[in-house]
C-alpha cells in the first residue's frame, strides 16, 4: 500500500539561553515569555535573519538567577523555553499575531510598574 500524509508529527522543540541584565535584557523579557505562555497561543518563531520557522505555543518557561548584584537582583539569568509546533494557516498567523501582539503589550505595559518595586 502507499503511504498516505496525515500531517506532521508533533514537533517540540527546547531553546536555552543566557540573559545578561546590564547587557541582554532581563525581567521584561522574561515577562513577555511567561506572558506568551500563559495566553497559550500560537506565536511565530523567527531566525535573526528573518526566516520563520512557524507557529509555535510556549509550553513553559524556566529560569535559573545567578551572580547576584548587591541588592540581590540576578547579574545572569540562565532560561529554558519549550515549544509545540501548531498548524496555522498563513492568513490567520498573520491576522492573529496584530492582535496578540498588541495585547501583549497592554499587559507588559501595565506591569512595568511592578519592576520599579522590584530593583
Amino acid at each position: 500500500p502507499l503511504p498516505q500524509f496525515l500531517g506532521v508529527n508533533e514537533e517540540k522543540i527546547t531553546l536555552s539561553g543566557v540573559l545578561m541584565p546590564e547587557i541582554t535584557g532581563g525581567k521584561l523579557s522574561l515577562m513577555a515569555l511567561n506572558l506568551m505562555a500563559d495566553e497559550g497561543k500560537a506565536w511565530p518563531l523567527l531566525e535573526g535573519s528573518g526566516t520563520i520557522y512557524g507557529m509555535f505555543v510556549v509550553n513553559s518557561v524556566s529560569e535559573t538567577h545567578t551572580e547576584h548584584f548587591s541588592n540581590g537582583a540576578a547579574r545572569r539569568i540562565e532560561f529554558t523555553l519549550t515549544l509545540t509546533r501548531v498548524d496555522e494557516s498563513l492568513a490567520s498567523m498573520f491576522g492573529d499575531m496584530k492582535a496578540q501582539a498588541d495585547g501583549l503589550l497592554n499587559q507588559a505595559g501595565g506591569l512595568t510598574g511592578q519592576l520599579g518595586g522590584l530593583r
